[in-house]
């Protein structure tokens, strides 16, 4: 029943959308309905689908006018007691990638073509096909809402308090000066750099940008030390790669924590966005590293993680 569908069938749509939103020069779109409903939850694990799950699954509660994000397969709906009910069919698939690395099989080069090693390095590239879960929503069973309120929105807005304890339960060095004009992470230092709080607009453009920092700090080579299965060879598109990053990790924190969230530095954040378009699968990947990056962070804060997005047990619900 599991459907295998091709890469370019799922990231082509996806990364669209992620690009027509990041030029809009505004989160809003990604934030409103989390913000409203919380985020999407497995009703059997209780995990948050993951970022580009979450937007699949966004468009299904739209489409259909369902209210709660509360989503199960028909084995998982059956397993708590519950069943779909009759005529209903599944509205949302979500996806979870299979690796298939072309141009080589378990680190042998393919001789196809006669190419030597070294051209089929140059030329190696991980793709990914997909099988596909149909889900269903809570209002497409019989079971009782009144059970499962504690996976419900809406998310309280502007934690701040939270945000502040969050942060200072993540060990990490930073410095913040009125001496520093522009925010920064050196990993060569592995330090955050960041201008006083009184040179932002607002309280909450300083802690978003902290929160896009300490993405970038998730990055050190003792942390996650992310090496994307990209093929990118220009410089600037990879550093593209890591503000992309960098920025959907801090629109998924700082939506955790309530806060509205238009793009801090616009102009910035589209040059990158220019440079990597003709990458759809490395923008696909930044999404799903921006997912491991937010993780991480959660992990390093302990109990002073977001409740509203707490950290995922091991299963492959997505």
């Amino acid at each position: 029943m599991n459907q295998k569908i091709k890469i370019e069938e799922i990231v082509s749509e996806l990364t669209f959308e992620l690009i027509n939103t990041l030029k809009t020069k505004s989160l809003k779109k990604w934030t409103q309905p989390w913000l409203k409903n919380g985020f999407h939850t497995n009703v059997k694990t209780k995990n948050k689908y993951n970022f580009w799950n979450s937007k699949i699954l966004n468009k299904a509660l739209e489409k259909n006018n369902y209210k709660y994000p509360i989503w199960g397969s028909i084995k998982q709906w059956n397993l708590l007691g519950h069943s779909i009910k009759k005529g209903e069919k599944s509205n949302a698939k979500i996806i979870v990638p299979i690796s298939e690395k072309l141009g080589r099989e378990n680190g042998t080069p393919n001789s196809e073509n006669n190419k030597s090693e070294k051209e089929e390095q140059a030329n190696d590239e991980i793709k990914y096909k997909f099988r596909t879960s149909p889900l269903f929503n809570i209002e497409q069973t019989n079971a009782d809402l009144n059970l499962f309120t504690n996976l419900i929105g809406p998310i309280p807005l502007n934690q701040s308090n939270k945000i502040i304890k969050f942060i200072k339960s993540i060990k990490h060095n930073s410095i913040i000066s009125h001496a520093i004009e522009n925010p920064i992470y050196s990993i060569a230092l592995d330090q955050i750099q960041l201008p006083s709080q009184s040179f932002f607009k607002t309280e909450e453009d300083f802690y978003i940008t902290y929160l896009h920092e300490l993405g970038h700090w998730t990055n050190h080579f003792t942390r996650l030390n992310r090496k994307p299965n990209i093929k990118v060879k220009e410089f600037e598109a990879k550093l593209a790669f890591e503000e992309i990053t960098a920025e959907i990790c801090s629109a998924l924190l700082g939506t955790a924590f309530g806060f509205e969230r238009d793009l801090q530095h616009p102009e910035y954040i589209l040059d990158w966005i220019n440079k990597l378009e003709k990458y759809p699968f490395a923008i696909y990947q930044a999404g799903s590293c921006a997912q491991s990056a937010a993780q991480y962070l959660c992990i390093q804060a302990g109990e002073h993680a977001p409740t509203s997005w707490p950290i995922r047990s091991n299963s492959d619900d997505w």
